[in-house]
């Protein structure tokens, strides 16, 4: 299996006749000259690599590590992604494969979707591109799609609430091509919930507090998804929405929720404080991007170690699933069950 790297797709569209797939993808310590882009089983391209140094200016990127881009434009007779297909790039160094980022990718996704103002999608992306906006809404729905897959029928009839929703980012996807969801979506951003309530007929959306409780009953949903919310809680916060969201889950059913890991540790952290590395948990730094929506110091970057989430969570709830690097080929993902 080859490595998951930090990633994203630019451009996965059909115009004019031409495939056209753009992004970028790094792996720390590894160089990259080519990449294999495939569709599906179907390998349709080898092209070069270039650097992406503006990609480099504004994340950060490890010392020893460079940003490789990859561009590929094709004509193609006919649209060569009709259902849900699994788009990949696989960046290579003297024909050895090193690292992969994927996008489960559907031609028939977009069209009818509203589009929120530009400082929310900014709020959410930290990008003001419309088109990157589709792509991360694209990736995260489809990220969680395949892993309820493992654990549950997404085709049965299921009540899901997507936490943290902010503009539905998520949930719009999932909720536009799946019928037999019944979508809600809460968050403490009430402008994102006054636009997802005017735009989104398929969900309903309400404004929590920054602390629990939520205003649902008991044991009201089957799946709850959560995506870059506990990156941003602090410890104690944690522990208050891990009890709430047992609380509000039907037995047997599952939240799906990211975390930053040790690979998105290794990627932002310059250096692992004494106190991270003797508890597998920080949340020392504030993060500004919800100024004005969460309370001053509520919002955090949280990093923690696996070995950590799955000892401090399953003293709340059940812990069945960990998968590293799976949201946005970046967070972990952590499956819990009630």
């Amino acid at each position: 299996m080859v490595e998951i790297g930090r990633g994203c797709f630019e451009c996965v569209d059909y115009i004019d006749g031409k495939l056209v797939i753009e992004g970028w993808l790094l792996l720390p310590g590894h160089e990259m000259d080519g990449f294999d882009i495939a569709v599906g089983e179907k390998l349709v391209a080898q092209v070069p690599a270039s650097l992406r140094e503006d990609v480099e200016e504004h994340m950060f990127v490890p010392a020893d590590t460079r940003v490789w881009g990859f561009s590929f434009e094709e004509e193609f007779p006919e649209e060569p992604i009709r259902d849900w297909t699994n788009v990949c790039a696989t960046g290579t160094k003297a024909g050895e494969r090193v690292a992969r980022v994927d996008i489960l990718y559907c031609v028939a996704w977009r069209p009818d979707l509203p589009l929120p103002p530009e400082h929310m999608r900014y709020r959410v992306t930290m990008s003001k591109s419309p088109f990157t906006w589709w792509l991360s809404s694209l990736k995260t729905g489809g990220e969680f799609l395949t892993a309820m897959q493992e654990v549950c029928d997404p085709r049965a009839p299921l009540r899901l609430l997507d936490w943290g929703c902010g503009s539905g980012r998520s949930s719009m996807i999932l909720a536009a091509h799946l019928s037999n969801l019944e979508v809600h979506g809460a968050d403490i951003d009430g402008e994102a919930i006054r636009w997802c309530n005017e735009n989104l007929a398929a969900g309903r959306y309400t404004v929590i507090e920054p602390e629990p409780p939520m205003p649902f009953e008991d044991e009201s949903f089957d799946v709850v998804l959560g995506y870059s919310v506990f990156t941003h809680l602090q410890a104690k916060h944690q522990r208050m929405w891990l009890e709430e969201l047992r609380r509000i889950v039907r037995p047997g059913g599952h939240c799906f929720v990211s975390v930053h890991g040790d690979f998105a540790a290794d990627l932002a952290l310059r250096e692992r404080s004494d106190a991270f590395l003797e508890t597998g948990f920080t949340d020392s730094q504030l993060d500004p991007i919800l100024d004005g929506v969460a309370p001053e110091g509520y919002y955090r970057a949280v990093f923690q170690t696996r070995e950590y989430t799955q000892r401090e969570w399953s003293r709340i709830i059940d812990v069945v699933g960990y998968k590293e690097r799976w949201m946005s080929n970046f967070q972990d993902l952590v499956i819990l069950r009630k």
